[in-house]
């Protein structure tokens, strides 16, 4: 009840006229994030992408990393949402590295290890710690 507007699917996205930037660009969304949001839909209609069924997270966590904009941070919060893989871990992530300050990403990385294979269920409590 009262949801009014939702993404359109990969097969609507995909029927779009013009570039990713003209559909998106009146919306507020920057040309490179556009070109993202395009080449998602594009991954899934050429099955060299899939987030539904995943028993190999790395691997489709690699295949995210070909996509243009899409970096580790980016990736493995995909895994942790999509893929539900309780061993992503996004070691760059703001809320993390505030959490667990005055660690550096090299140190923070070396702890998680010690959280394996529920890294994902750590990342959750960090971002509703208080310091």
């Amino acid at each position: 009840p009262g949801l009014s507007y939702v993404f359109p699917r990969a097969q609507e996205v995909l029927q779009w006229e013009g570039t990713p930037e003209s559909n998106l660009g009146p919306l507020g969304v920057i040309a490179a994030r556009a070109r993202t949001i395009w080449a998602l839909p594009q991954a899934f209609q050429g099955q060299e992408l899939s987030l539904f069924s995943c028993p190999q997270p790395e691997k489709e966590i690699k295949k995210l990393l070909t996509l243009p904009g899409v970096g580790p941070w980016t990736a493995q919060y995909i895994a942790m949402r999509a893929l539900g893989w309780t061993d992503a871990f996004p070691d760059t992530d703001l809320g993390v590295k505030k959490a667990l300050a005055p660690r550096n990403t090299q140190q923070i990385r070396a702890l998680a290890e010690s959280w394996s294979p529920w890294r994902a269920y750590a990342v959750m409590c960090l971002w509703n710690w208080e310091s």
